[in-house]
């Protein structure tokens, strides 16, 4: 038997809270731009989480904390395994059995990040991994499931420190100074 879900009713202020409009058009402009669908599925959860928790009634009560260690590492364990293609958090939800904002409230406080920052993180750390083999930059982001180089560099050296270029050349230098054993230190 189906549960009824009840309405939702918002206070006033809402329509005119400046954090909450602020928020929405920050959303409006991650759904415009380029990036991960994860991203985009994970910035509308927030949103949404945002809104309800602050600004409604309380006549939807939270999901009841639970045990959801199986859910996030499974989730965990899908985006390692398919890092470079287009997920949404539709799709892991399906695979967890969990609503959508469910999981990426799970994930978010079990990981301390949202899946498609996660996402990012396997995907740099990818193509760091291809990079060390030889693999071109652009072929490094490629494989890794980048969109586009521009969107690789600014994610590669925002959890790197410095640039795919920069990071070859330092491969590049530890390699003739200690030989090929030194490239398994900078991972």
């Amino acid at each position: 038997m189906e549960k009824a879900v009840p309405a939702i009713h918002f206070r006033p202020e809402v329509i005119h809270n400046p954090q909450t409009i602020t928020s929405f058009l920050r959303l409006h402009r991650s759904l415009e731009s380029r990036g991960s669908r994860l991203r985009r599925d994970s910035a509308v959860a927030f949103f949404f989480q945002r809104l309800l928790s602050q600004h409604s009634t309380p006549s939807i009560a939270p999901p009841r904390e639970g045990d959801e260690d199986f859910a996030v590492n499974r989730t965990k364990k899908f985006l390692d395994e398919h890092y470079a293609e287009q997920i949404s958090l539709y799709d892991l939800a399906r695979l967890t059995r969990l609503s959508p904002y469910y999981l990426h409230r799970s994930f978010c406080r079990k990981v301390g990040m949202p899946p498609h920052a996660y996402q990012v993180h396997v995907r740099v750390s990818r193509a760091r991994a291809f990079l060390r083999r030889g693999r071109s930059i652009s072929d490094a982001a490629s494989a890794a499931g980048f969109v586009d180089q521009s969107h690789f560099t600014r994610h590669f050296k925002r959890l790197t420190g410095v640039t795919p270029g920069r990071y070859l050349r330092l491969e590049q230098e530890c390699t003739r100074r200690r030989g090929p054993q030194a490239l398994t230190s900078l991972s």
